[in-house]
């Protein structure tokens, strides 16, 4: 099929595009609110009076699409796509500069939390991207602010004669001195934020919850009262959103939709592009059975999604949720992070 009539059928949803020429190599990548109508926009000859626009076009053999959810993740994906592949007619995004992501030290004794844009294996726990980059120094704040886990570069395995001033205006709790702060107060303090990021708010509300009850009938009401504030604020933090893991595993997972005699089946490829650990959620492949003519491929199919699913619920409770949808167009596989100002 020619490009031409490939644009012409694509779905008028959020995505990310790559043109490419008879060598199979990619020539361009981009992001679209609207597929159909974006790249069928090549193939206009009035736009080829430009003359990027022009050669472009005249090179494209073959497209590829990849759906996603919205057109925050379209940006992540079509950043990454431009890093992997450094298409010829990408002139923005083809340095190493990338998203910023929020690091917690999950290998120390007291972790702390960091602003980066290098993902390393050293242990540590990334999550991200953020964008815009303030949104990452918001969360940072908010994190300092309500769980006083630090970002410093104070040597914590020795102890110090006097906190900082962070201790002091209440955005630590001060392990660098002896004293001010127990190891189980950090640890649980540390947990709250691993919870946060990983955007397990049911969860961590309902641990603070038995926590404000434990100290309220301990009558330590100065305690409960923190809790019953941190509470309030993170059940005004509604907004979800799918986000890519950077665990670095690359995930396969099929799901179907059967109206006989016809089963729909979706091929998810959730795929770290490069050392970004951006997971684009390409649900590119879609492929047609006749149940009538093959109902053996349709039980195994079935039996396929329903086992990946009871591996999904046996491991809700890990640090990455995978969710397996039993409708072809349901989203597979969900994340979520808070996504505006919260405070």
């Amino acid at each position: 099929m020619e490009p031409r009539e490939k644009a012409a059928q694509l779905p008028e949803t959020p995505g990310v595009y790559l043109f490419k020429d008879a060598g199979d190599k990619v020539l361009y990548v981009g992001k679209a609110r609207n597929l159909r109508s974006r790249v069928r926009s090549y193939f206009l000859e009035s736009r080829w009076i430009d003359a990027k626009t022009g050669s472009l076009a005249r090179e494209i053999a073959d497209l590829e699409t990849i759906l996603v959810g919205n057109e925050r993740e379209a940006l992540a994906l079509e950043h990454n796509l431009i890093k992997q592949y450094r298409p010829k007619f990408n002139v923005m995004l083809r340095d190493d500069k990338t998203y910023p992501y929020i690091k917690f030290t999950a290998a120390e004794k007291y972790p702390r939390v960091y602003f980066t844009r290098r993902i390393k294996k050293d242990g540590s726990l990334y999550f991200g991207p953020y964008f815009p980059a303030s949104l990452a120094r918001r969360i940072l704040h908010f994190v300092h602010k309500r769980f006083m886990v630090p970002s410093c570069t104070v040597d914590l395995t020795r102890s110090h004669p006097r906190p900082c001033l962070q201790y002091y205006i209440k955005r630590c709790l001060g392990p660098c001195v002896t004293g001010l702060t127990t190891d189980d107060r950090y640890a649980e303090a540390a947990r709250d934020v691993r919870l946060f990021l990983e955007g397990r708010r049911h969860d961590l509300i309902k641990s603070l919850e038995e926590r404000m009850g434990a100290a309220a009938e301990k009558e330590h009401f100065e305690q409960a009262a923190s809790y019953r504030d941190l509470l309030r604020t993170l059940e005004d933090i509604e907004e979800r959103q799918r986000i890519a893991s950077t665990q670095g595993d690359d995930t396969d997972v099929l799901a179907y939709y059967a109206e006989p005699p016809l089963v729909a089946v979706v091929e998810a490829k959730r795929q770290v592009f490069g050392t970004v650990g951006i997971d684009g959620l390409a649900l590119a492949r879609r492929h047609h059975v006749d149940a009538a003519n093959d109902g053996a491929n349709r039980r195994r199919l079935g039996a396929s999604t329903n086992a990946q699913s009871r591996e999904g619920a046996e491991h809700g409770k890990s640090d990455s949720r995978q969710r397996v949808g039993t409708r072809a167009h349901r989203s597979i596989g969900s994340w979520s992070r808070p996504t505006r100002p919260i405070w």
